[in-house]
């Protein structure tokens, strides 16, 4: 009896002993997973931050996108507009132009689009980088439509020069009917006609030139946005080099009475021409 009851004390210790292991080891886990910051259960300290932090970044990238993305689409637009007012550049090449920027609006547009949709920030990152890479606006298009616009205005001002040169021109004839002396004012005609001439052949290389050029084909053919800009060079100072032709005539038409109603005047009206160059744009190197 004594043995059984002996038993039975021991049983119950050793059931009391393993009760007290196993609420120990539930304390010292439950202690365990509070003081180690990377055990599973709720997310830790570091990783609340590092999650705040990219998405942080993610609206951060955004914003910039969406305001970049912005401000080239307004720039499109603008060049949509000057493309309508060139005056000397065929409406098929202005079709062509525009289509060209209304090709790129839609890839911005859907651009955006995506880019407000990205929730991963290394994809996210690719497709802001893409804006400047892969949309040559500023590059391209800012100084192609810029180019055309300098040489429409130049060649306008071309036509008004020839016009200008054909009312010297009879001027002159009219002094040496009259028995004037006019070897002077022939080699100044035949000067400023040389240079309106050569001031023409500039600017038709221009418009076949640009005609030709794509954004697609940037930046491999920036070498022909530098060979136009220096042509328009070339070009205005063929058309300066006329004007200063057409003053020195009118002066010397002044100073020998100039023809049968005609204003003698420095300060008449019929010499009203004036040579404006728009400053070409520097290319992208």
């Amino acid at each position: 009896m004594k043995k059984i009851v002996l038993q039975i004390v021991l049983f119950l210790t050793v059931l009391t002993l393993v009760y007290a292991l196993l609420v120990q080891s539930k304390h010292f886990s439950v202690l365990a997973s509070t003081a180690n910051p990377n055990s599973t259960g709720s997310p830790s300290a570091g990783q609340t931050v590092t999650t705040k932090a990219e998405q942080a970044q993610i609206n951060n990238l955004m914003k910039r996108a969406n305001t970049e993305i912005t401000r080239r689409l307004t720039f499109l637009n603008t060049l949509s507009t000057d493309v309508t007012s060139l005056r000397k550049v065929s409406n098929a090449d202005k079709t062509t132009l525009k289509n060209q920027i209304q090709q790129q609006i839609e890839s911005l547009n859907s651009l955006a689009s995506k880019i407000s949709s990205d929730t991963d920030l290394t994809t996210l990152k690719s497709d802001v980088t893409s804006i400047i890479n892969g949309y040559y606006i500023f590059a391209y298009f800012r100084v192609k439509i810029s180019l055309m616009v300098a040489a429409d205005r130049l060649t306008t001002t071309t036509d008004d020069m020839n016009i200008l040169y054909a009312i010297l021109s009879t001027r002159v004839t009219d002094l040496k009917n009259q028995g004037k002396d006019t070897v002077s004012l022939d080699k100044l005609l035949t000067d400023m006609q040389s240079n309106l001439t050569a001031a023409v052949s500039q600017y038709q290389s221009v418009v076949t030139e640009l005609g030709g050029l794509t954004p697609q084909g940037y930046p491999g053919n920036r070498t022909s946005l530098i060979d136009v800009r220096t042509k328009i060079r070339t070009g205005a100072a063929d058309l300066r080099l006329a004007y200063e032709d057409a003053l020195k005539i009118r002066k010397s038409l002044d100073i020998l009475g100039g023809s049968p109603g005609v204003k003698n005047s420095t300060d008449s009206s019929n010499l009203t021409t004036t040579v404006t160059v728009t400053p070409t744009p520097r290319v992208s190197q």
